[in-house]
């Protein structure tokens, strides 16, 4: 029994230890929620309208880039069935 108080004793700085990280790390982390929510305070956001607009204009573009890539593969692959034919 006195050698298991012993041991106890001795792990007490080491248990203490492992609250204090834990107690640093929960500071840390809810100080970089506070953080962010302050930062996402400070962002101008986009207007409904706006968002609509610069979406479209992606999709738009994406779409014209998909039938130009398609187009050009299949003009690639005409070619390389005539040479290799």
């Amino acid at each position: 029994n006195r050698r298991f108080q012993v041991k106890v004793l001795k792990a007490l700085p080491f248990l203490r230890s492992i609250k204090n990280v834990k107690w640093v790390m929960w500071t840390k982390l809810t100080n970089f929620t506070r953080e962010v929510r302050a930062e996402f305070g400070k962002v101008s956001w986009p207007t409904r309208e706006e968002l609509l607009n610069s979406t479209s204009v992606v999709l738009v573009f994406s779409a014209a880039f998909a039938v130009f890539i398609g187009l050009f593969d299949l003009v690639i692959s005409f070619i390389r069935g005539i040479l290799l034919g």
